[in-house]
């Protein structure tokens, strides 16, 4: 039982206590504003997930609409300087100011959860690498499965009516690439190796369109994923999510899928997802070591070694906050759609290629859409 209590004060209305929670999200203002309403205050939030969202070139645009209706040369002076700073210091205000008074209040004023209800052991083991102190391993830090420990709950129960079971029942013989889905798979890499291509000031990949698209039909045409359906009546549970990196990719992806009404699907970039949680998660990175101007573009390996320009740029996907946020949302199976030529080259994900590589349930597709896929 929750008893909430107030006080008056001279100023208006009190709080004994005040809880925030989602804090790592919010800006010092934001943060701020509560505290002073509480009595005693709890801040709650996760710094190795996604800060504020903030728009440097929003920022920008704003100031130089300042700039250009200055009042006089004082002013237009803060002004310059001010631009300055942010173009200057923007990663550092990227930082939330939840993480800054996380690092630096008292050991005695902080506490840490390390146990996680939420998924299957096997997610756990891709993103665990987030929460671990890379300075001195022999720390405590780190994030556990407390599905499984300090004693198994029902990880695997076939029974999902089991709160602990993160069993999800669904056997898809010919899944994608004359590979099948199994119920004991609960982490699958899907390589591709579509190029990506530019669309105004965002990115698209059209290969990674393609291949949801074949996800999406074998599990409209799967009798095991329709039974896993009907066990639900909270349409929560029932909907498959879908995150992407980028919004033109969310459209593309959304405008493909309204040839799968019949299916419950949640699809948003990876900001809009923070603080979700969905049985079914499929990622899409979009980013890929080859890059295209035009949807048409035909590859050509006489001049091109893979057919198509090559890039090394990993754009919001460089974030390892983004893509923990993004690979944390999955409670039972989590499939990822990504060029590992690219993504590999960073450590994190090369963690997470490796670690489902290594998982005898894990499971590494390799996939050329335009190949593989065509009808």
């Amino acid at each position: 039982e929750i008893k909430i209590t107030t006080y008056n004060c001279k100023d208006g209305i009190s709080f004994t206590t005040v809880i925030q929670d989602e804090s790592s999200k919010a800006t010092p203002a934001e943060l701020a504003l509560p505290l002073v309403y509480g009595k005693k205050n709890i801040v709650i939030g996760d710094h190795r997930q996604l800060p504020p969202m903030l728009d440097k070139d929003e920022f920008k645009n704003t100031l130089d609409f300042l700039l250009d209706n200055a009042s006089g040369e004082s002013e237009l002076r803060q002004l310059k300087k001010l631009k300055s700073y942010v173009i200057k210091n923007f990663d550092e205000m990227e930082i939330s100011h939840f993480q800054r008074i996380y690092e630096n209040i008292d050991p005695s004023l902080k506490g840490k959860f390390t146990h996680q209800y939420r998924m299957h052991p096997d997610i756990n083991e891709v993103i665990k690498q987030f929460y671990e102190n890379k300075e001195n391993p022999e720390s405590k830090d780190g994030l556990v499965c407390g599905l499984i420990d300090p004693v198994d709950l029902g990880v695997n129960d076939t029974n999902m009516s089991n709160p602990f079971s993160r069993y999800h029942g669904i056997q898809i013989d010919d899944f994608i690439c004359g590979e099948s889905l199994s119920p004991e798979n609960h982490v699958v890499w899907i390589d591709v190796n579509s190029p990506e291509m530019i669309e105004g000031t965002s990115r698209v990949n059209e290969g990674e369109v393609k291949v949801i698209s074949h996800i999406l039909e074998k599990m409209s045409l799967s009798d095991s994923f329709k039974e896993y359906c009907n066990k639900w009546t909270d349409e929560d549970d029932k909907e498959i999510g879908i995150i992407s990196f980028y919004s033109k990719q969310k459209n593309r992806i959304r405008k493909m899928s309204r040839s799968f009404n019949n299916l419950p699907m949640k699809i948003d970039v990876v900001d809009r997802f923070q603080g979700m949680e969905r049985n079914i998660i499929i990622v899409s990175m979009v980013r890929s070591n080859t890059i295209v101007s035009d949807s048409q573009q035909e590859p050509d390996f006489t001049e091109y070694e893979l057919g198509y320009p090559e890039q090394t740029d990993l754009g919001f996907a460089q974030s390892p906050n983004r893509l923990n946020v993004a690979l944390s949302r999955a409670k039972r199976l989590l499939i990822i759609i990504g060029n590992s030529e690219l993504f590999r080259q960073k450590d994190i994900y090369d963690n997470v290629y490796k670690i489902i590589a290594a998982n005898p349930n894990g499971k590494i597709i390799k996939c050329n859409p335009y190949e593989d896929l065509r009808k």
